[in-house]
C-alpha cells in the first residue's frame, strides 16, 4: 500500500492599499448597535456607533453602484479649553438646527447628517 501524497502550499498575502475600511462588525459591540441605544451621546462609544452606521449605510448604497450623492466636510480646530469646546458645540448645534429647519421638507430624498468631533491623536496612526 502506498501512502497518500500530501501537498502543502504556502500563501503569502501582502497588504498593498494606502488605506483600508474596517467592517463595523470587526469593532465589536460598540459598532454593532444602534447609536440610539447608547446612553451618552457625548461618549466615544456613541461616536464609534455613529461612524459604524455611516460605513454600513454608505457601503450598502455603493454595492452595485459607481456613484452615490454624498457630501463630507473635514477640518481641524484647536480649542482654548473645555469651555471653548462646549461653547463651539452649542453654537454649532444651533446653526445646524437652523439649517435643518430651513431645508427639511416633508417629502423628498431623505439624507442623514452626521457632525462629529474628536481629539486628534498626537502621533498619526
Amino acid at each position: 500500500m502506498r501512502a497518500a501524497r500530501v501537498w502543502k502550499a504556502e500563501r503569502l498575502l501582502v497588504a498593498s492599499a494606502a488605506s483600508y475600511v474596517v467592517s463595523p462588525g470587526a469593532l465589536g459591540a460598540a459598532a454593532s448597535g444602534d447609536p440610539g441605544g447608547t446612553a451618552d451621546p457625548l461618549s466615544a462609544r456613541y461616536l464609534i456607533a455613529v461612524a459604524a452606521r455611516v460605513v454600513r449605510e454608505v457601503g450598502a448604497l455603493l454595492r452595485g453602484r459607481r456613484q452615490v450623492a454624498t457630501f463630507a466636510l473635514d477640518t481641524e480646530i484647536r480649542f482654548a479649553g473645555t469651555a471653548a469646546r462646549a461653547a463651539f458645540a452649542a453654537e454649532l448645534t444651533r446653526a445646524v438646527t437652523a439649517l435643518v429647519a430651513t431645508h427639511h421638507v416633508a417629502e423628498g430624498s431623505l439624507h442623514r447628517l452626521v457632525v462629529a468631533a474628536h481629539p486628534i491623536p498626537k502621533e498619526p496612526q
